[in-house]
């Protein structure tokens, strides 16, 4: 989860450093989205780049890629939203985000009416969020022989409903879901929507589980509780992203046929870490996470 706190982006210090100095310094990939005239249209266009000439509150953005977004304007015209996560090294031993709304002040553009870079002035104040501690990868379904999240009416008692649940949900096309991406401690995932879901208050019981490739079914399995600590809409009709966190984790290696939960809310699952690290290594973690 994020801890969000406000920061005076006057001094914007954190201890001795300010935090836009500190990420033109680092070279730290910026992600602005932002309202401005393409071919005499306002349009939102969504740019990543890196900061220079940063005095004060004011810098230049040099744009390395840009996406114009397929929607009515969201923003007013000359607003940008950003966002940028600086490294644990600076300064504090854990990674901070940074986000928030400022102005365009100019816009360069080359010979063929793309952006080359944003002249920006970002806000008095800003939010600061402590990142997650967790590698957070994109999934992809050839991590696994299967993968999904269900919604669950009850938790199940014994590795027999278990079993049922998890074949029937992968039997049947219509309720299958999809990880998005996933960390030791939760995941973002994509569920069809439904009357309650949407809601934060609603705790609709949801089972995330994954089947990898590993010889001995113990070790290939994984199985978690989750609750939604996120809601957003999504891109696919009749869908909606949900980002959760991991509450209990399922002890195979319990003998009984009773199922053995544990409670892992305050420390994220040590053997799914394992899996993302051996399994998931080649894979980018993603620069931006999930903001819903």
């Amino acid at each position: 989860m994020f801890i969000s706190t406000k920061i005076n982006s006057n001094t914007s210090h954190t201890g001795s450093y300010n935090i836009f100095y500190t990420a033109q310094d680092t070279k730290t990939i910026i992600k602005v989205t932002c309202c401005i005239k393409l071919n005499g249209i306002l349009r939102d266009v969504t740019c990543h780049g890196y900061l220079s000439e940063a005095i004060g509150r004011e810098a230049k953005l040099r744009v390395v890629e840009q996406t114009v977004i397929a929607r009515p304007c969201k923003l007013y015209a000359n607003e940008f939203e950003y966002f940028f996560c600086l490294d644990k090294n600076f300064p504090q031993r854990v990674r901070h985000g940074y986000m928030g709304v400022g102005k365009i002040l100019g816009v360069k553009r080359d010979s063929s009416h793309n952006i080359q870079a944003l002249l920006l002035r970002f806000p008095a104040q800003g939010v600061v969020r402590r990142m997650r501690r967790d590698r957070r990868i994109n999934w992809n379904p050839e991590y696994s022989k299967t993968s999904g999240v269900m919604c669950i009416d009850r938790i199940p008692e014994t590795k027999h409903d278990l079993k049922e649940l998890v074949q029937n949900h992968y039997h049947l096309a219509a309720l299958r879901s999809q990880i998005i991406n996933i960390s030791a401690a939760g995941a973002c995932i994509l569920l069809p929507d439904f009357g309650g879901l949407k809601s934060l208050s609603t705790d609709s019981g949801l089972m995330l589980y994954i089947i990898s490739d590993e010889f001995s079914v113990l070790d290939a399995t994984y199985v978690f509780l989750c609750k939604k600590v996120g809601v957003t809409s999504s891109d696919v009709i009749g869908t909606l992203k949900l980002r959760t966190q991991f509450t209990h984790e399922l002890n195979l290696r319990n003998s009984d046929c009773c199922l053995n939960w544990v409670e892992i809310s305050n420390c994220g699952s040590a053997r799914l870490e394992r899996f993302i690290h051996n399994i998931c290594s080649d894979e980018p973690e993603p620069t931006f996470p999930d903001q819903i």
